[in-house]
């Protein structure tokens, strides 16, 4: 599984958006490109696979929902962050610290991305 810091390294060596899915005019097979103008191929996407055009407009919409997305992660772990460990009752414990006890388990989800 790719970490957060992998998937931010890969997302900004990427080329930049936005990419798009098109299909081949002669071939009928789908491409992910970058600068409609310039038809600058970023993928040819499955050679004919009946999901080809699926998977090319997936491609093309993680290249700016990606990074979004790290962005979004990274603001809830700059907030969680700032909340206090619960340390009146064990993290597994029968008794909760209320939404401190939910905040310690959405922390601990986070950190084992």
């Amino acid at each position: 599984m790719t970490t957060d810091q992998e998937m931010r390294q890969l997302a900004d060596s990427a080329t930049e958006g936005p990419w798009e899915a098109n299909q081949n005019d002669l071939t009928g097979e789908w491409k992910v490109e970058y600068d409609q103008e310039q038809q600058w191929l970023i993928a040819e996407v499955g050679g004919g696979d009946w999901n080809a055009k699926n998977d090319a407009e997936f491609i093309a919409a993680c290249r700016d929902w990606v990074p979004e997305a790290l962005k979004r992660l990274e603001a809830i772990e700059a907030v969680l962050s700032s909340y206090p460990e619960c340390d009146t009752y064990p993290p597994d414990g029968p008794i909760g610290c209320g939404w401190k006890r939910d905040l310690m388990t959405i922390k601990r989800i986070m950190e084992d991305q």
